[in-house]
């Protein structure tokens, strides 16, 4: 049941970044004649990061940024491609992730709109993306831009808006939809393994009393799914500009995503698909002692149970931490009853431990 409903967690956590592009936190603004909105990223009382956009009536993704070492050597060793333009400068300096067909006609056609695209950047603009909904420049710190380079963006956004929206219904840009199925799908696999973590660490028990061999496993998962990634992104983003951007903008997403879901995934497949009948598994108790942690909102204790190790017990460890309950029914010499499956992969895993009497 949990694990049905963890999936499903992370089934709408996938849906949600795969549709939901834009910021939803944002104010309005007007600034002469010019309607823009505006977001602020805070951390405590600072604003570390500013998003300021305007409406954009079409539906065309795509990102500029300043041309780093990483995009020149990913597109050298042929994992990406490089948009060229007829423009020297914004050809050394800028980077232009998107696939759009529009896209690349305004950049070969359009002088104007690439001397606007680079008055921008000359400003101090880092970064410039839009989300089929808005054209943002975002900037790290509280500044905001001025007003002229405000009109710089909906300049940019007019251009365009005067392609017509029959073309860019007729023009799909499939790598964007494959980028954000991979996205979607980092996103889904980290809400899973968060939530499987969370599950893990609060239990009253352990679920394994030896971790080595699933996370071992888990380990092995990683690099099936780093390959059927590499597969994902070299097939479906084989001619696109987004192809290794995928992997630097889900870098930390994948970093924690990959491990947490591959551990957990075993883990759900080692007990969901274990039709073992339990072994009971008898320990006698030879002590027991309380630890006190500090944490944020002050103390915690901890109740420990020192066990018999046995012939029959060598699974079980010699200290064993327990909820309250289990420690105040079993004083020395009690005996603690452990039933123990043995996995569907093979790893011994606990369905419960309670007090004999």
């Amino acid at each position: 049941m949990w694990i049905v409903a963890r999936l499903l967690t992370a089934v709408v956590f996938a849906l949600g970044k795969y549709f939901w592009r834009t910021p939803r936190f944002y104010k309005h603004k007007t600034s002469g004649d010019l309607a823009w909105v505006l977001r602020e990223q805070r951390r405590k009382r600072s604003v570390i990061a500013t998003w300021s956009g305007v409406p954009l009536r079409r539906p065309i993704e795509f990102a500029v940024t300043r041309q780093r070492a990483w995009d020149r050597f990913c597109t050298r060793l042929g994992l990406g491609r490089k948009l060229e333009v007829p423009d020297a400068t914004i050809n050394a300096r800028l980077f232009i992730a998107g696939d759009h067909p529009v896209l690349e006609l305004l950049l070969r056609e359009d002088e104007e709109f690439r001397q606007t695209l680079m008055r921008l950047y000359t400003s101090g603009t880092r970064r410039l993306f839009s989300d089929g909904e808005y054209l943002w420049i975002w900037r790290r710190g509280s500044s905001r831009p001025s007003l002229d380079e405000l009109r710089l963006l909906a300049k940019l956004r007019d251009h365009i808006e005067s392609v017509p929206a029959e073309d860019y219904r007729a023009l799909r840009d499939g790598p964007t939809i494959v980028a954000r199925m991979i996205e979607a799908g980092a996103v889904g696999m980290l809400a899973y393994g968060v939530i499987w973590l969370f599950e893990s660490v609060f239990r009253a028990w352990p679920l394994y009393f030896r971790w080595a061999p699933a996370v071992g496993c888990g380990a092995i998962g990683v690099l099936v799914l780093l390959t059927a990634l590499a597969v994902a992104i070299r097939t479906g983003l084989k001619h696109s500009t987004r192809a290794h951007r995928v992997l630097v903008e889900n870098f930390w997403v994948l970093l924690v995503g990959l491990p947490l879901f591959s551990t957990g995934a075993i883990s759900d497949i080692n007990v969901g698909l274990d039709d073992s009948s339990a072994t009971r598994l008898e320990q006698t108790v030879i002590g027991n002692y309380t630890t006190i942690s500090h944490e944020k909102h002050g103390t915690r204790t901890h109740y420990h149970l020192m066990l018999k190790t046995t012939a029959r017990g060598r699974s079980l460890p010699d200290e064993l931490e327990v909820p309250y309950w289990i420690f105040q029914r079993s004083p020395r010499g009690a005996q603690l009853i452990v039933l123990l499956h043995e996995g569907a992969l093979g790893l011994p895993w606990v369905e419960d431990i309670y007090p004999e009497n």
